[in-house]
């Protein structure tokens, strides 16, 4: 699949329910239309970034990583959906706790570096601004040959069969 195909595919994705998360200030975020407009925009880059280098480890900014958990967490079946269908895989997402780490530390600094030069010169973007060490606790588990759905994080996750079509959602009209 080339980059346009999973672009186009990607702008396919219904991320209402996450953005009425965000917006919550009960129950999620509190954040208003502006900054979840331009933090899903970001997510999306960063999905592009994952498609385009899959072997990467990949260290989202705080707001990216708050619209990857709350895509994850509002509806489980579909985010494992929209993976398979962007990606063919789920896309893994895990906590480290580099403070406590150093090796881990210093693997985070070097795939925060590495995802800020790939935004600067794939998007032309500094998604991290001034900031020297301003990221998410997370990180994304590049693929390997063995990544397939059933050796995700839970073992006992039902086969599915995806097409090349957009998964069954109506498509959001603010996103």
């Amino acid at each position: 699949m080339n980059i346009s195909t999973f672009a186009d595919k990607l702008e396919r994705l219904d991320l209402q329910l996450v953005a009425d998360k965000l917006m919550s200030s009960e129950y999620g975020y509190g954040w208003d239309m502006e900054k979840i407009q331009l933090a899903i925009e970001r997510y999306k880059k960063f999905l592009i970034l994952q498609y385009l280098y899959p072997n990467f480890e990949l260290v989202p900014s705080k707001e990216i990583d708050a619209v990857w958990h709350e895509h994850i967490l509002v509806n489980t079946h579909q985010y494992i959906q929209d993976c398979h269908y962007l990606f063919g895989y789920l896309l893994h997402h895990r906590w480290t706790d580099s403070k406590k780490d150093i090796l881990e530390s210093q693997k985070a600094r070097r795939a925060f570096i590495t995802t800020k030069q790939l935004f600067m010169e794939i998007f032309a973007e500094d998604i991290f601004g001034e900031t020297t060490f301003e990221v998410a606790p997370c990180v994304d588990l590049p693929i390997s040959s063995e990544t397939s759905l059933q050796i995700g994080a839970c073992l006992n996750l039902p086969k599915y069969s995806f097409s090349d079509d957009a998964p069954s959602y109506e498509h959001s009209q603010i996103l």
